[in-house]
């Protein structure tokens, strides 16, 4: 594996620990509206999302946030 392979590979790494800490914030039926840190904590994980999936369509079948609308 190259520098720039493990550079990559540990920035995924620390990605997905991240989207997963914020997971931790976004409890299942949460109601985005009424709680501030669980929208903020989804807004970063759709962020962080965006940056590494740029298809929208692909995204939407990959996010590891699902919310119940």
């Amino acid at each position: 594996m190259t520098k720039y392979q493990n550079i990559i590979q540990r920035c995924l790494q620390e990605q997905y620990k991240r989207i997963d800490e914020l997971l931790t914030l976004v409890p299942d039926g949460i109601d985005l509206g009424k709680d501030k840190t669980a929208s903020e904590a989804a807004v970063a994980v759709l962020s962080i999302e965006e940056e590494w999936i740029i298809d929208p369509v692909l995204r939407e079948q990959l996010t590891m946030l699902h919310i119940d609308e």
